[in-house]
Formats: structure tokens, sequence, C-alpha cells
């Protein structure tokens, strides 16, 4: 596992290199997650007890926040009205509207 989120563009036959790289982790990236309607937006969990928004047009961060106790193993984002984020560790999901 590495701490770079690598974005390679599935239409170029033999592409030796990702389009674009995201660093910003600290330690191995476990979950990826795209937003449904905004798909310029990339969230990321990690070893690190992180949890990333990424604004793929600027190829930052827009939000991070640090979960204290656990490390997430997975997120999930979507959008109704405002953008939602849940990460999941062992037996809890944990919800976070920024």
């Amino acid at each position: 596992m590495q701490k770079d989120i690598n974005i390679w563009d599935l239409d170029t036959v033999d592409a030796l290199d990702p389009i674009l790289t995201l660093t910003g982790h600290k330690d191995s990236v476990l979950d990826l997650s795209w937003n449904s309607l905004t798909r310029k937006t990339l969230a990321s969990v990690s070893a690190d007890k992180t949890a990333r928004l990424w604004d793929l047009e600027t190829k930052k961060v827009s939000l991070s926040f640090f979960m204290l106790k656990t490390i997430s193993i997975s997120v999930y984002l979507f959008r109704l009205r405002r953008s939602l984020i849940f990460t999941s560790a062992t037996s809890k999901v944990l919800p976070f509207i920024p």
C-alpha cells in the first residue's frame, strides 16, 4: 500500500505514468470514493487516521479531518443538498458534515 493517490486515464493505451498524483497522506491510503454528482471531488481515508476531500481541478486538499481514536478503513462520499462523508471503522460509522 502507498500513501500517494495515482489517477490513470484508462482511455490511454499503455500509459506509463498517471495523469495525476495526489500527495498529502502520511501513511497508506485505505479507501477512495468519488462524489457521484461532482466528479471533481474525491474522498480518501488513510492509516494516518485522516480523511481528506480532494479537489481534482486544483489538485489540492479542500478539507481534511483527523480521526482521533481509530483508523477508518472505508469512506463513502455523496451529495444530497450538501456534502456528507461517512467513514467506517471496525464497528462504527462516523458521519462528517462539512
